[in-house]
């Protein structure tokens, strides 16, 4: 079961977050620690989408794998756009056929954003590969038994940790996440305006990040056609050296359409 709730969104209009409060003899819930985590999580999450932004900021590069329908993705780290992080800790070869690659199995489940698809067999079709931001409940501990205090309940237990996951789904056309839609619209107007401070951008439910573009032809002799579509969040490493240097990157920062 998946702790990841999009609901929880904040932006700038969002009221004022609140940290529990800690005094003598307080009677602690594990609702109260909760909230104690979830503010910093909200704080780190809101702090990578103002400050940040969302995209890749290394790796990621998608290729293929030399075989049919497989491609190889590379080792990276994505910032979603509501402020997750994604580390792909190495690199990984995808199959286009089954539509989805769950991390460290069995924990990995179904992204809860866009919907999955898959290519059949004997055709052409264009769909997108994304990352998606996943979280699931681990390690199993056993609980104390409640009431009588005589273990009548050995078979209680409860997952003790939370892990942070990442999905590899691919995604129709039709299904993509609003924030990849409206990237370069979003771009292009504060790069025409030229604004010394931008405006604050909204906050987003989507836990995807499109990483490329393939193009699949299953006729006698399958062949790929991958457009590298990762959008770009530089980091302050990348952005220094970029000005030191006065380099231009070779790809633009926003898509052509």
């Amino acid at each position: 079961m998946s702790t990841y709730d999009p609901a929880t969104c904040l932006d700038v209009s969002h009221s004022p977050l609140e940290f529990v409060r800690y005094y003598p003899r307080q009677l602690l819930t594990a609702d109260d620690m909760r909230a104690a985590d979830e503010v910093f999580r909200e704080k780190l999450r809101r702090h990578n989408r103002m400050l940040h932004g969302w995209g890749v900021t290394c790796g990621c590069k998608v290729e293929s794998a030399n075989d049919k329908l497989l491609v190889k993705v590379g080792k990276g780290y994505v910032i979603t756009p509501r402020g997750d992080e994604i580390c792909i800790p190495e690199d990984i070869t995808f199959d286009l056929s089954q539509g989805s690659y769950k991390a460290f199995d069995p924990c990995a489940r179904p992204t809860p954003c866009s919907p999955a698809t898959s290519v059949a067999a004997s055709t052409e079709k264009t769909v997108y590969l994304a990352v998606c931001y996943s979280e699931c409940n681990t390690r199993p501990v056993r609980i104390h038994p409640a009431g009588c205090g005589c273990g009548c309940d050995d078979s209680a237990c409860e997952y003790s940790r939370v892990r942070e996951s990442y999905e590899l789904v691919l995604l129709d056309p039709d299904n993509l996440p609003k924030s990849y839609e409206q990237a370069n619209s979003v771009d292009d107007s504060w790069m025409t305006n030229h604004p010394l401070i931008p405006p604050c951008p909204s906050c987003s439910d989507d836990c995807c990040v499109v990483l490329a573009e393939i193009t699949i032809n299953q006729e006698a002799d399958p062949s790929l056609n991958i457009v590298d579509v990762r959008h770009p969040c530089l980091g302050t490493f990348a952005l220094g050296t970029l000005i030191q240097t006065q380099t231009t990157p070779s790809v633009s920062l926003s898509r052509d359409w």
